[in-house]
């Protein structure tokens, strides 16, 4: 089956890495990166230009086992 996202960013994202690596759970993609992405923070912070870590959730949280 194939997928599409709704957010814009989501080829670029650290969360699609993630995702594929096995790292985070897929929630995280059916929520915010195929569902509502107007709710995740990390897209807001993108369209303000404003720096994105990559262990940020889309929730806005860190996750530190995701640092690098």
């Amino acid at each position: 089956m194939d997928k599409k996202s709704n957010c814009m960013w989501y080829e670029v994202c650290s969360i699609k890495e993630f995702i594929e690596e096995g790292r985070i759970d897929e929630k995280w993609e059916k929520e915010y990166c195929w569902g509502d992405s107007s709710k995740c923070v990390r897209k807001k912070m993108e369209e303000q230009g404003k720096y994105v870590p990559d262990n940020m959730m889309p929730d806005g949280t860190r996750d530190k086992s995701l640092e690098q």
